[in-house]
């Protein structure tokens, strides 16, 4: 199980556009979210994506749900992806704060912090923006501010 969900990560960093050496590409994998929904890899294929890493035991982590709500709320329309990525150690928890605080945006359980060590995030909160071609365009420990965020699309298009 734990390779099979290394393995939809690693995926879906490629269909992102982050190389992640020559993993196989197969865009109609789908991968399970916290909330036990499908997410369909194939729907981020060309778009911008906005990775939240968070956890339970982080407070600015849930200082920042309310922000990254109303970006999501915004930009999401059109045609920018919003995936968390969570770092809890014990899936209890990711559950708990997803109920909790309400996240808009589909999150996904970090696994052996895969895709965390992959990212080169070393602490949270962490709001990385990818590109439509892949490439890093924003890295912060809160996310951008409206304005911001519409420069750093508007930039990258």
């Amino acid at each position: 199980m734990k390779k099979k969900i290394l393995m939809a990560v690693m995926t879906l960093m490629t269909l992102a556009g982050f190389s992640a050496g020559a993993v196989p590409f197969d865009e109609s994998e789908e991968l399970s979210t916290i909330r036990g929904k499908t997410l369909d890899l194939s729907s981020l294929q060309g778009k911008p994506l906005v990775l939240v890493f968070w956890a339970n035991w982080c407070v600015p982590c849930r200082k920042e749900v309310s922000l990254i709500n109303n970006l999501y709320e915004e930009w999401y329309p059109k045609n920018v992806n919003f995936i968390g990525i969570n770092e809890d150690e014990q899936f209890e928890d990711a559950v708990a704060f997803v109920d909790r605080y309400g996240p808009q945006y589909q999150s996904l359980k970090d696994r052996n912090f895969a895709w965390a060590e992959k990212m080169k995030v070393n602490s949270l909160p962490q709001v990385i923006i990818l590109s439509s071609k892949g490439t890093e365009i924003f890295r912060g420990f809160e996310p951008p501010s409206p304005g911001q965020l519409k420069q750093i699309i508007q930039e990258e298009t």
